[in-house]
């Protein structure tokens, strides 16, 4: 038996590939709101379970943000280049941890306070 991805997963990477299409080729652009859910059901004969799919997997790679009870829009890009996955950050080689005993806290006044007890010290830790 081969391996063989599931017709509604072929349907949901379909859609995500045709409007990532659309974006790099600028027919969709920063900004710009892509169909509604509904939208996109009614007129490509898909379930709404795989058109989330598809704009979920959009808005993972960068390219779509989703803002909420107004629907899904284009991400915005530098100079037209989707922008690379961050690297994530690690200590730098040879650091060694530090115990915090002092924390300044600010007031709404704007003036500083020193404070000084554990807990503080496990707050600013983190």
């Amino acid at each position: 038996m081969r391996d063989r991805p599931s017709a509604a997963a072929a349907k949901f990477e379909q859609l995500a590939r045709e409007l990532e299409q659309q974006i790099s080729a600028g027919v969709l652009r920063a900004g710009d709101r892509l169909p509604s859910v509904r939208q996109t059901c009614a007129s490509r004969g898909l379930s709404p379970s795989t058109v989330f799919q598809a704009y979920y997997l959009l808005e993972s790679r960068g390219l779509v943000r989703a803002e909420p009870r107004s629907g899904y829009f284009v991400a915005a890009r530098a100079s037209g280049v989707l922008l690379a996955e961050p690297k994530t950050s690690a200590p730098q080689s040879g650091s060694q941890p530090v115990e915090v005993t002092t924390a300044r806290i600010w007031s709404s006044s704007g003036s500083a306070a020193l404070r000084s007890s554990p807990r503080t010290a496990r707050m600013c830790a983190r």
